[in-house]
């Protein structure tokens, strides 16, 4: 079971930071946050400060970042 955080911005500009952050977040969050901008603008990602949690390809933490309307069922452009 997994403990859901994330929203969705429409701003333009905003800051994205993990449940608990500076600290360690709660097990099992899964984190979903959609930044929605008008069709043509373009929409830059600076990330301050990055940890993961080790784990063998990446299965307990990953970023994971899609483009498009249909973003759900495009294939990532990072991860």
């Amino acid at each position: 079971m997994f403990s859901v955080c994330g929203r969705e911005f429409r701003r333009p500009s905003g800051v994205i930071v993990s449940p608990n952050y500076p600290d360690n977040y709660a097990a099992s969050r899964s984190c979903e946050w959609v930044i929605v901008q008008q069709t043509g603008r373009q929409i830059l990602l600076r990330v301050a400060d990055f940890s993961l949690e080790s784990s063998p390809n990446c299965t307990n933490d990953y970023v994971e970042i899609r483009s498009g309307a249909d973003w759900l069922f495009k294939p990532a452009l990072a991860n």
